[in-house]
């Protein structure tokens, strides 16, 4: 039967079925010493229609793989939402990943019994790791079961309604920033400045034509002027957003050698995301944040709880005497080799 995985879905594949076998338990067939490591993965069986077998014996039958999927599916349409909507406009899905399924469940059958004929199963390194699995996926499924136990929490339309308009301002809701428009001239006077000012005041609108015209196309600025007021001096940003009559055109001196003509053609307001198209995903969010606090909480009552003691100095950096100094020798005390004529040196007062 032709293998229809790509290299790398299988190994993906076989990483989610590695985690599944451990986590779901599936059936087996006859006892195990408790002592031996097994890298055999269990045989999926039952008394339906043999679909794999090795040197003639079942491995995988319809009815047993059946149930081990179907324990899969659910898992994996509880991690993702996106793979659920999926299914309403792609009937056939969940046979495509039946499908995938088993050829990575057969895959990793192979692999397991190549590994117990190497014997790799029985050396200490393959043990270790395997303990050290092991004891995540209990961490991962001990989590799983304290967050469960903690009961769900929600997030009410009108919540997500009051955070979207008090962080609407922030660069992840906004589609286009706002800000005063501006076209910006600088000159190296202000004397200049002011002559190129009588120039355009009577067609202000006309400032960039004007100025290529004069030879400064290339120092002519465009600029949308907000707070944040990136790449802008902040003197000429203050000065700009200062204004509030539209439009205008000024003077601005920000220091002796730095003088700006600007045109401020008017204000362009900010674009936002709609909230109907982000509101899912805004309570999605607003959720785990929710979740963590709540889990946070928890965890503080436990401490207390199990009077937990934790050693934080262990974890501080650190720091310099505050009666260290750091100095420079004299040039003529300095007996180094560099070429900067002074040594550096530490010295505790």
């Amino acid at each position: 039967m032709e293998n229809k995985l790509v290299p790398g879905k299988m190994l993906l594949h076989i990483t989610m079925l590695s985690s599944l076998v451990i986590l779901s338990g599936c059936s087996t067939v006859g006892d195990k010493e408790e002592s031996k490591t097994e890298a055999t993965m269990p045989a999926t069986t039952g008394d339906g229609v043999v679909l794999m077998s090795m040197d003639g014996k079942p491995v995988i039958t319809s009815d047993g793989i059946d149930e081990e999927f179907e324990v899969f599916f659910e898992r994996v349409l509880e991690q993702n939402a996106q793979l659920k909507a999926m299914l309403q406009f792609m009937p056939n899905l969940k046979d495509e990943l039946f499908e995938n399924f088993f050829r990575g469940l057969v895959n990793q059958h192979i692999i397991d019994r190549y590994i117990t004929d190497k014997g790799f199963s029985n050396s200490q390194e393959y043990k270790k790791e395997l303990e050290m699995l092991m004891m995540q996926l209990k961490h991962s499924l001990n989590a799983k079961y304290f967050v469960k136990e903690l009961g769900e929490v929600s997030v009410s339309d009108a919540e997500t309604r009051r955070f979207y308009e008090e962080h609407k301002n922030e660069p992840q809701f906004m589609v286009a920033q706002g800000g005063i428009k501006a076209i910006a001239v600088p000159f190296d006077s202000e004397a200049a400045a002011k002559a190129f000012m009588e120039k355009v005041s009577a067609k202000a609108s006309e400032i960039k034509q004007i100025a290529e015209q004069d030879g400064l196309g290339a120092k002519v600025r465009e600029l949308l002027v907000n707070n944040q007021g990136f790449g802008v001096d902040p003197k000429l940003r203050d000065a700009i957003l200062a204004e509030t009559k539209f439009p205008a055109v000024k003077v601005f001196n920000t220091d002796d050698k730095n003088h700006w003509v600007v045109y401020m053609s008017g204000k362009e307001e900010a674009k936002y995301r709609e909230f109907d198209e982000i509101k899912e995903a805004l309570k999605g969010e607003l959720a785990q944040e929710k979740q963590k606090d709540l889990v946070n909480a928890e965890l503080d009552k436990l401490r207390a709880k199990y009077k937990v003691d934790v050693n934080e100095k262990y974890f501080e950096k650190q720091q310099p005497a505050e009666n260290d100094e750091v100095s420079f020798a004299d040039d003529e005390d300095c007996d180094c080799d560099c070429e900067c004529g002074c040594e550096l040196e530490r010295k505790a007062a």
